[in-house]
């Protein structure tokens, strides 16, 4: 899948209507003998610890899907963020809501190319991550000594035991807030 960075006004209605069918659609349970388990953040610097008090906001989304025999083959990520400049990285931390974790994956960062527009009010973020290279298709790279905590080696199903107990959270990092302007807890959607 090719990473693309575009520049979207999130108050256009074509835009939102878009967005709206394309949530929709990942959100069908079974296409061509596939699932999908579908996991949505609310991002916002109210959830930062300690907070960050930014007019920022932004939404994520990882999509897992499976085949017809319940493999995982793609995880995918969409994040859109508004009001936001001067991103450093944008990272999958592994913790509950309200505790800071560490950094298990990192989606994007000021060295990924293509770089992010940050002249812009709106961002969007779209690509897959490949857990088994541990590296996002947007250049990202995970660290496995930090993935996700107990004694299990990090696979798709540690990814998503730790998305369903809601213990992953989206954390956006700027050069105004470096530790942190937005974060959300992706929590899973049931169909």
């Amino acid at each position: 899948m090719r990473s693309e960075h575009s520049v979207l006004d999130l108050d256009n209605p074509i835009f939102i209507v878009l967005l709206v069918f394309f949530a929709i659609l990942s959100n069908i349970c079974y296409v061509w003998g596939q699932t999908n388990s579908t996991y949505i953040a609310s991002l916002n610097g109210t959830n930062v610890l300690p907070s960050a008090y930014a007019n920022s906001s932004g939404i994520g989304e990882i999509v897992i899907s499976r085949d017809s025999e319940g493999n995982v083959y793609e995880v995918v990520y969409n994040i859109l963020l508004k009001n936001i400049s001067n991103i450093l990285t944008v990272d999958l931390h592994n913790a509950p809501e309200g505790i800071n974790g560490t950094t298990t994956y990192s989606i994007y960062d000021i060295f990924s190319i293509p770089r992010v527009d940050q002249n812009s009010s709106s961002v969007v973020l779209r690509g897959s991550l490949d857990l088994i290279n541990f590296e996002s298709t947007l250049g990202g790279k995970a660290d496995p000594s930090l993935l996700f905590s107990g004694s299990n080696p990090f696979t798709y199903e540690a990814l998503e035991r730790e998305l369903l107990f809601n213990r992953t959270y989206i954390d956006v990092h700027t050069a105004k807030f470096p530790e942190g302007e937005l974060r959300g807890q992706l929590h899973p959607i049931y169909k």
